[in-house]
């Protein structure tokens, strides 16, 4: 597994793109969670929260390798099957009368994930993309990039672009 995926805890290996597609192909989307970057640690994150309380996190990792700068990690986090008080706030009602708790949630919450393309090796910037598709041609693209700032300091230091297509009115 070496150079694959760089900085996750030992032992551990990462979420395939397969693997993302078989387990939340179908699902609808209760929540979004956008930290673009960077965290702390020079990483930048998306959460996708599921109706089923599942959550699909997608990360942009700083690596250092010859032909790029930033890979896209994947967990999932499985469904809790307990009733916390923000589910209570988001499911209590029903999910259409549920208020979003966000920008990224307002205009993704109720979508159903139909597809996932990853990009194929490192894009012109040393960084990948992901496109989540859901119906009638939207799709949700992430660019995981270098980060200026981390450029700027000579450290590894990760971003996470997201573009929503088509473009609500």
């Amino acid at each position: 597994m070496t150079g694959e995926v760089p900085l996750l805890p030992a032992g551990e290996t990462p979420e395939s793109v397969q693997d993302i597609q078989e387990r939340f192909e179908g699902k609808q989307i209760s929540g979004v969670y956008l930290n673009p970057g960077p965290l702390p640690t020079g990483w930048a994150a998306l959460g996708l929260e599921f109706t089923d309380s599942s959550v699909l996190i997608v990360m942009a990792a700083p690596v250092l390798e010859p032909d790029r700068y930033v890979r896209l990690v994947y967990r999932w986090v499985a469904p809790q099957h307990i009733w916390t008080r923000s589910m209570a706030r988001i499911y209590g009602g029903g999910l259409g009368r549920a208020a979003p708790i966000n920008e990224w949630s307002a205009r993704l919450q109720g979508e159903v994930l139909r597809g996932v393309v990853a990009s194929v090796g490192p894009d012109a910037q040393g960084g990948e993309q992901i496109t989540l598709l859901f119906g009638d041609d939207r799709r949700l693209v992430l660019h995981a990039m270098a980060s200026p700032e981390g450029v700027a300091l000579g450290r590894p230091v990760a971003d996470l672009d997201a573009q929503l297509y088509p473009t609500p009115a």
